[in-house]
This record gives structure tokens, sequence and C-alpha cells, in this order.
């Protein structure tokens, strides 16, 4: 049989072994490849044994630095204790971002929470699970709230840049989506199971819970907060009564899951992403489909519309951050409107 290489993890282990047998707080550097992949794994199941799970080491008691490129999964199953500093580049992927005070934090799929501000990186300590979704609380708020794989919502403090608080949603289930209603007193969070939970803000206690079919990837409130849409692996566009919480139809059928769901501004229409590279138009005030546009080759992960709303931005899965002109849709959307609202037959009594 082949011998299988050693990887860097071990030259880790074997340099640093007085934090790993003594807990001596050490700091090593290596230049890096990117054949190189999951470092610090090894490492990090070494002081799982040694020190525990929940153990009390610093942050950055064990400080690696790394220069060059690094292979995928940098830091996969890593844990406190290890701290990994990269000069280069490194592909491990991120999951979900977000610009607040003047830096950018980021998500990965080790649960981490990154902050970039000029030029440099750091990380925030939450000892959570995968976060899917991040999103700024209102304005008058300096908080962000993330959405883990496990269902819980955490509070984060943009003065001290730390966990202020955590709610656990029941039944557990991965958190898609975080949205706030124009009012900024409820906030809508899309969950994997198929459930929307309306909560209070800033209180976060659960007001009523949304039970549709399949995992509602994204949702968005109407402008008045009365209405909420939700898309999924359904491949519908549902209506629903926040006040009572009930379904009340569903507005337009896609050709694939609806990842990412977001409000044409000035009008009574959203946009819906889906993985097929379609976007929808829907009308929740008709409750009519208005045309559906094939704005990609490749499937749309996320959406988010220039400050003017005339471009749109579409996050793929194969090619990166595409552009297109919105600024028909507007008017296409009005005189949809103006058409659903004239020549429509009455609803039934």
């Amino acid at each position: 049989r082949n011998a299988v290489p050693d990887t860097l993890d071990a030259e880790i282990i074997k340099d640093g072994h007085r934090f790993f047998e003594d807990g001596e707080k050490m700091q090593l550097s290596y230049a890096v490849r990117n054949t190189l992949r999951t470092i610090g794994t090894r490492a990090s199941s070494h002081i799982v044994k040694k020190f525990g799970m929940r153990n009390a080491l610093q942050p950055d008691h064990l400080t690696v630095k790394l220069t060059g490129s690094c292979g995928q999964s940098l830091g996969a199953f890593s844990v406190r204790g290890l701290k990994l500093e990269v000069q280069g580049e490194s592909e491990t992927s991120l999951w979900s971002a977000a610009a607040v005070q003047g830096s950018i934090l980021a998500s990965d799929y080790k649960g981490r929470l990154i902050r970039f501000e000029g030029g440099n990186s750091s990380l925030i300590e939450l000892n959570a699970r995968w976060m899917r979704c991040l999103t700024k609380a209102p304005s008058n708020a300096r908080e962000l709230l993330a959405g883990t794989e496990d269902g819980q919502l955490i509070v984060v403090n943009l003065e001290g840049w730390s966990e202020a608080r955590r709610v656990k949603l029941e039944p557990a289930a991965a958190v898609f989506q975080i949205v706030f209603n124009a009012q900024h007193n409820q906030v809508a969070v899309a969950m994997g199971d198929g459930n929307v939970h309306l909560l209070t803000w800033p209180g976060l206690d659960t007001q009523k819970t949304l039970k549709g079919n399949g995992a509602i990837w994204s949702c968005a409130y109407s402008t008045d907060g009365s209405q909420l849409i939700t898309g999924g692996a359904d491949r519908k566009l549902h209506l629903w009564e926040v006040s009572n919480g009930t379904p009340i139809v569903a507005i337009a059928s896609a050709r694939d899951w609806v990842t990412s769901i977001h409000t044409l501004p000035n009008t009574n229409c959203v946009l819906a992403g889906c993985m097929n590279g379609d976007v929808v138009i829907a009308d929740y005030a008709t409750k009519l489909p208005v045309k559906t546009i094939k704005a990609s080759t490749s499937g749309i992960w996320d959406l988010a519309l220039s400050p003017d709303g005339l471009r749109l931005a579409l996050g793929t899965r194969k090619h990166g951050v595409q552009i297109i002109d919105c600024s028909s849709w507007y008017e296409e959307a009005h005189e949809a409107a103006r058409v659903g609202t004239t020549d429509r037959a009455p609803e039934p009594k």
C-alpha cells in the first residue's frame, strides 16, 4: 500500500510540543502552498484530547503564522486555543458578509466570524456552528444578528465586537435568512425546516410561526409590514398575513428553488432569484406574476440592488457577481399593477 504523506500539522505538533505537553504559550511560523489542506485539524484534535473542547486556553495560546497560499479547509474543526494567521491567500469559502461601521464581517463554514478592516483581519470568538446569514440590526442599534446552522440567533455587539446574547429557536433547524420589518419592531427568520419564525425586536420573543412546505430560503416584508413573501424549495412565492400568521395565496411559480427575495422600491413587487439563474418578478398587491427574466446561466445565491435601485447584483454559483440593468422593470411593474387592478376578475365572495 502507498504511504500517506505527513501534513503540516505533524510539524506543528512536533514543534509545539511544549504547548501540547505543558500548555506553554507559543508562536510558530511556516511557509505554505495550496497543496497543504486541512491545516489545524489534527492540531485541534490534540488540543481537545489534552485540554478538552471547552478549555480555558487563551484564543491565541498557540499562534501559527502562515505565509503563502493555503489549501482547502484551512482551520477545519479548529478549537479554542489555536489561532491561525495567514499572510497571503486561503481557499476557505466565506458564506455570508455584512458591512458595518467601516468593517466587513464575514462568516465561514467553520462557524467563525471574521472582521476585515484596513487590510487586516481578526476573529470574533462566538463558539457557534456555521453561520449562514448575517443581518445588521436597525440603524439605531449597534448590533448584528447572526443565524446558525443549528437554529440559534446570536446578537453581536458592534462596539465591543463580542456576543451580547443568543436565542435558540425551536424546533432547531438551519437559519437561512433574517429580515426586519419597516417599523423595526419585528424580525422574520426563514428556516430550513419550512418554518418562518416571527419575533419581537429587540426582545426576540417568538410571536408566531408560519408553517410552509420544504426549506424556506428567503423572505421579505411588504412595504407596510402587514404581509410577508416567502420562497424556497417548493419553487413558489407564497404570500402570508403577518397579523395571524396564515397563508393567503401563492403569487408566482418558479422553475427552480427560490434562494433570495428582495422588494423592488416604489412598487408592490418582489424580485426572486432562483437556482436556475431566473429572476421572477411578482406583484403581492394584485397577487399575480409579472414576468420571469433569464438573468444568468448560473444558479443565483443572492440579490442586491444598487442604492438608486437601477442595477441588480447577482451572487452566482459559478460566475461570481454579475451586474444587470433593471431600470426598465419599474415601468413593467407599474403597468402590470395597472392591468392587474383594472382587468382582473373580482374575488369570489
